[in-house]
């Protein structure tokens, strides 16, 4: 028996379900737009995509998030924020996905 979580929007869909759905509304080149990642650009089929993913957990969060943005703009709710949790698991720092890129520390041209 499985419990219920009403808060997790991922609860029951798989990484494939995700994949599908969005290949078929947006294609491959969609995809590759939002998220370039080897396996939406060079080549791109469900199999290899779900393989990569499922060995990255960074790509593999780009995916949820754009993912519930989706499944958000179907059922007319708000946008999804960058904040919002996309698993029930904690993640760790390390894990996180950062947007823009890191700060090293130092700036370039000065």
């Amino acid at each position: 028996m499985t419990v219920r979580q009403p808060n997790n929007p991922l609860h029951g869909v798989t990484l494939e379900m995700m994949l599908r759905q969005m290949v078929d509304r947006f294609g491959w080149e969609g995809l590759a737009r939002d998220i370039p990642i080897n396996c939406f650009v060079v080549d791109p089929n469900l199999a290899s995509a779900l393989k990569y993913l499922r060995k990255a957990p960074r790509a593999r969060l780009k995916v949820e998030r754009i993912y519930l943005r989706f499944v958000a703009g179907r059922k007319g709710m708000i946008d999804v924020g960058p904040d919002t949790p996309v698993h029930s698991r904690r993640l760790t720092p390390r894990a996180t996905v950062h947007s823009g890129r890191r700060n090293r520390g130092t700036q370039r041209g000065t």
